[in-house]
C-alpha cells in the first residue's frame, strides 16, 4: 500500500492519541463532493475510506457524528494531508470549534480506555 504524502511543515509536535471511529463522513470542496466512512479520529485529524478521494493540499469542509451517549456533530474544516487513490485520505483539521475538538478528545479518551 502506497500513499502520496504532503510534506509536514513543523515536526515537533507530538502526534495526537487517535481512536477507532467507524461514522459516515462528508467532505466537500470547492466544486466536489465525497461520502465516505472514517476509520479513526484525534484532535487533529481524521482517516476516511472513500472511493472519491481528494488531491494532497485539497481544502475540504467536514462534516460527521461523534457517537456518543448523546451524538455529536461535528463540522470543521480540513486539509487533505495524504491519500490513496480511490481508496482513502487523511485530513489535517484547520479550523475545529473549541467545543468540537473537546468533544473529540473525550471520544479518543474514552475509546481509548474502553469507555465508548
Amino acid at each position: 500500500m502506497s500513499f502520496t504524502a504532503v510534506p509536514q511543515s513543523d515536526n515537533s509536535q507530538k502526534p495526537s492519541p487517535r481512536a477507532q471511529l467507524l461514522v459516515q463522513v462528508e467532505c466537500r470542496e470547492s466544486e466536489a463532493y465525497s461520502l465516505g466512512r472514517s476509520q479513526n479520529v484525534s484532535q487533529s485529524g481524521i482517516l476516511v475510506s472513500t472511493p472519491e478521494t481528494f488531491e494532497p493540499e485539497t481544502e475540504v469542509a467536514i462534516r460527521f457524528w461523534l457517537p456518543a451517549p448523546q451524538p455529536i456533530p461535528i463540522e470543521a474544516n480540513g486539509v487533505v494531508v495524504r491519500f490513496h487513490p480511490g481508496k482513502e485520505m487523511g485530513i489535517k483539521f484547520l479550523q475545529l470549534s473549541d467545543q468540537d475538538r473537546q468533544a473529540i478528545s473525550t471520544y479518543v479518551d474514552r475509546t481509548r480506555i474502553g469507555l465508548q
